[in-house]
């Protein structure tokens, strides 16, 4: 039986499971989901390609178990930043100015690069349900403004967002990009609701 390096069998597994994580995102965002594999991984965090069996089966289900990861974690730190955000417009603009200061400090990164990744079609549900929780927020200030029709216009702020991202990505001043783009999405919903 192998060495355990914890006080529990639960905790050594939990340890080893969260070591061969980190290995698999490091190999991601340096080599791309293809390098992604599960002997790639296990040489990364220091054990045999035998060991990452143990804990996944394949290489789409450890880059699904990042992306189900990079969104619960994206959902947690937006949640937390916007806990005493003003409601309302206020509420929009921290929204807004938060979620393009995470892509400024890279925390977007990985889910650039999962873009276009296979993944298992049984965690697709999964990534449906957190990207719904991701927009709460946006929802919430939305709906805190009462703005007619605020699904439709969730779909459309987040838009906006989408594109400064890119905009972030491509090397533009993540400022710049962050004012142009509350600016336009708060005089925009003040102009529709006239």
């Amino acid at each position: 039986m192998p060495r355990i390096s914890a006080p529990t069998v639960a905790e050594h597994r939990s340890r080893q499971r969260s070591a061969l994580i980190a290995a698999a995102r490091e190999e991601l965002l340096l080599n791309g989901p293809a390098a992604v594999t599960p002997a790639a991984v296990g040489r990364r965090a220091g054990l045999a390609r035998s060991s990452v069996y143990e804990y996944f089966s394949s290489a789409p289900e450890i880059l699904a178990e990042l992306a189900v990861a990079a969104l619960h974690d994206w959902a947690d730190e937006l949640e937390a930043a916007l806990e005493h955000s003003e409601p309302g417009a206020a509420r929009l603009e921290d929204y807004i100015r938060i979620s393009l200061r995470m892509v400024a400090d890279g925390k977007h990164a990985l889910a650039k690069a999962l873009a276009g990744a296979p993944l298992p079609e049984e965690k697709r549900a999964e990534f449906a349900v957190l990207h719904v929780a991701l927009l709460r927020p946006l929802t919430r200030a939305l709906e805190e403004l009462g703005l007619h029709e605020p699904g439709v216009r969730v779909q459309l702020v987040q838009g906006v967002v989408d594109s400064a991202t890119r905009q972030i990505e491509a090397g533009v001043d993540p400022d710049a990009v962050t004012a142009a783009a509350v600016g336009l999405v708060l005089r925009g919903l003040d102009a529709a609701e006239r």
